[in-house]
């Protein structure tokens, strides 16, 4: 007689947690812990909003390794990458952002929002502008950072150049914001 066994999952639980991430809509990137702050994961929203192939054509093309500066993720307002990861870590215990997460897990959260322009060419001028969130994740080997962008929200009604100043997209066209 012939015995069956039980069904076999096609993909262990992480597995399928990271093809789920890896296809989520929502371009999400990770960083490397400091010093290096590099990208060591990035989904294929986030590679094609970033402007790369999947799979990468070249090793030049490849977004593993990467910083958000070499990826022309511009940070508006002035504001500077390492500064800006550095203030996430030293806000975590002085401002928990999120209460559900502290209460899973015993540890603050301090997640933090930023206006970003992504410098691909490729984009027209109103895609180019979105919110990104940053959350930290402290694993064994330091303080990972997760990047995920959303379009940003006032984009309908005005936009911003890459130096973050507000303009009036019913009196400028997007030429003469390339300028």
């Amino acid at each position: 007689m012939h015995t069956q066994d039980a069904p076999k999952p096609c993909h262990s639980s992480i597995d399928l947690q990271i093809a789920v991430l890896r296809h989520l809509p929502t371009p999400v990137v990770v960083l490397s812990p400091s010093p290096h702050r590099t990208v060591v994961f990035a989904n294929r929203a986030a590679e094609r909003l970033l402007g790369w192939s999947d799979p990468p054509q070249t090793q030049e093309l490849e977004i593993l390794g990467r910083t958000p500066s070499d990826l022309r993720i511009k940070l508006l307002y002035n504001r500077v990458w390492k500064t800006g990861l550095d203030q996430v870590v030293a806000s975590r215990e002085d401002d928990p952002k999120d209460e559900s997460f502290e209460k899973e897990t015993g540890r603050a959260s301090s997640r933090r929002d930023a206006d970003v322009a992504i410098l691909n060419e490729k984009l027209a001028f109103k895609e180019k502008h979105y919110r990104m969130l940053i959350a930290p994740l402290t694993a064994h080997d330091g303080v990972r950072y997760i990047l995920s962008m959303e379009k940003h929200p006032e984009i309908g009604r005005k936009a911003m150049n890459d130096d973050g100043i507000h303009l009036d997209i019913s009196t400028t066209t997007p030429h003469q914001h390339q300028q």
